[in-house]
């Protein structure tokens, strides 16, 4: 017996839930390749609640759910569900399930009816996305197959498909409230909800990128069922008149409803906007004369500010013009292309989504162009880059709005890739910073230049300090030296003419122990050295 057979008895004894348990299936248990096997739980067990943590979990097997341990299943939670597929026959087994959530999902792929085998159970469906970039999914995989005959209430926030059709809800035929709101829809077909026009009482669509709407798309929905359209990135031109008579007249849809674009009525209430000059066209208007009494009906054509009238000649034909209307255009774009050969598209106010179109001269002689040959892309952002492009070739591009789907001549420009030419070695953009740079460079030298002058002049001057000094010091020296010879000459001189006079007066040599001594003549003593001028030194001090 396992231990969660175990835990299960001793529970059963306790009569602790009888209707089952609710287990927990967290992080910490492994799977074996991350992969959930059919039949992964074989306990004889009575499961009430299932919450299960799939954070390592990347597959799960058909039948992976279809064992006695869940057969009474009754809720059913799936948290940090990464796959990159859920097939039909997933959740075989789970036919008793009331309550199915999804919880921070990240889903690539799903297969069609994966919830045909909750269809007679289920009430409450629960899809909630891991962050706004997960990949994007189509809610037909889960409502467009068999009808779900119990299920009252969906509530998905996820990045569904930006386009809902009418197979989009087929299978819900009695839901009472469905909450698509902050799913990045971007348009919904006519028809859409008219499957469960006669049980819905709730429908948010909130938070979304709707532009506009079909007109029509809410009558199923007028008598009895609260519509909230609060927070899209609605276009006030005239496709969207429809609503805005809907939402001022009826009570039951809520905002606010606020315009996006064109950038005129930014932000401005459905109320205050003018919708293009799309109003009442027909005036009466009466005039009264003496004789008669006149009534006329006069219909006035609205002008519409995306458009203006220019006059135009025939070919060959210069006295009569022709006035064309031409779309204005709705986007200001420039090409910039920079040092190293890169492309890009930059719009300078985007509106939300447009399509950007490009393609060049497939024949030059013709310029006719091949479909095959002409390359497109969604957009939102300010700058879009252009890869791929060949030199010394002209491209035309053009930006189409995503809802109207027309192109305005003037929403085009052209463009000739130039050669890539060797690149030099300072480009124009970097100038002012070398510039910069040199000079501070420049600064930073004379300083340092004047400052070891500067060091090297104290220097020298300290130098020649030393140097008198120590000259002063020798004349000193010096001087002392021939004060002492002098001296010493004197005294000897004195003894000389002592004994010069002893010698004329006595005449006799003095003798001493049979040694006779001389007194030395003054006139073997050298004369002395004639005096040095004390400002002269004797040496240099190198």
């Amino acid at each position: 017996m396992s231990s969660l057979e175990k835990i299960y008895k001793d529970e059963e004894r306790e009569n602790c839930r009888s209707d089952g348990i609710f287990l927990i299936l967290t992080e910490a248990i492994t799977y074996p390749n991350n992969v959930v096997k059919a039949n992964f739980l074989p306990a004889s067990v009575n499961v009430r609640e299932l919450w299960f943590r799939m954070d390592s979990v990347r597959k799960v097997e058909v039948n992976a759910f279809n064992s006695n341990a869940l057969k009474n299943l009754k809720i059913l939670t799936l948290v940090a569900c990464k796959l990159d597929e859920i097939k039909n026959g997933t959740f075989n087994g789970l036919e008793s399930v009331e309550l199915f959530v999804l919880k921070s999902a990240s889903l690539s792929n799903v297969e069609n009816g994966v919830l045909d085998v909750m269809s007679e159970k289920l009430k409450n469906f629960q899809l909630e996305q891991l962050n706004t970039k997960v990949n994007e999914t189509s809610i037909d995989a889960f409502t467009g197959s068999q009808t779900m005959n119990s299920l009252e209430t969906v509530n998905i926030a996820y990045n569904l498909k930006p386009t809902l059709t009418q197979e989009s809800f087929i299978g819900l035929r009695n839901v009472i409230t469905l909450d698509l709101s902050g799913c990045q829809i971007e348009s919904i077909g006519l028809g859409a909800f008219d499957p469960m026009s006669g049980s819905l009482k709730t429908l948010r669509l909130a938070g979304n990128r709707i532009k506009t709407l079909p007109e029509g798309i809410f009558d199923s929905l007028l008598s009895n069922t609260a519509i909230y359209l609060q927070d899209n990135e609605w276009d006030c031109d005239c496709h969207l008149m429809h609503l805005k008579n809907l939402v001022t007249t009826n009570s039951n849809f809520f905002g606010p409803f606020t315009c996006y674009t064109p950038a005129q009525f930014r932000d401005n209430l459905f109320t205050n906007a003018t919708f293009c000059g799309c109003y009442d066209s027909t005036v009466t208007t009466s005039s009264t004369t003496t004789y008669t009494n006149t009534s006329t009906t006069t219909t006035i054509e609205p002008e519409d500010p995306r458009e203006f009238q220019q006059e135009c000649y025939e070919a060959g034909e210069t006295e009569q013009p022709k006035t064309v209307t031409i779309q204005k255009p709705i986007y200001t774009l420039s090409i910039n292309e920079t040092e190293n050969g890169d492309v890009t598209l930059d719009v300078e106010t985007p509106n939300g989504i447009f399509v950007l179109i490009w393609f060049s001269s497939a024949d030059q002689e013709t310029y006719k162009t091949l479909g095959d040959e002409i390359n497109c892309r969604i957009g939102t952002t300010r700058s879009t880059p252009i890869p791929d492009l060949m030199e010394h070739t002209t491209y035309t591009f053009c930006l189409m709005d995503s809802v109207a789907k027309t192109v305005s001549p003037l929403d085009c420009i052209s463009y000739t890739k130039r050669y890539n030419f060797p690149q030099p070695w300072l480009f124009q953009s970097g100038k002012g910073v070398f510039t910069g740079v040199t000079v501070v460079a420049c600064i930073v030298s004379a300083v340092v230049g004047a400052a070891i002058g500067a060091l090297m002049l104290v220097k020298i001057q300290k130098r020649k300090q030393n140097k008198n000094k120590s000259n002063s010091s020798i004349n000193e020296v010096t001087r002392e030296a021939f004060t002492a010879v002098q001296s010493d000459w004197q005294q000897k001189h004195r003894i000389s003419t002592i004994a010069k006079d002893s010698d004329s007066t006595m005449n006799t040599t003095i003798k001493t122990n049979t040694t006779t001594v001389d007194y030395l003549d003054h006139r073997d003593v050298p004369p002395p050295l004639p005096a040095r001028r004390v400002d002269e030194p004797i040496y240099e001090v190198v």
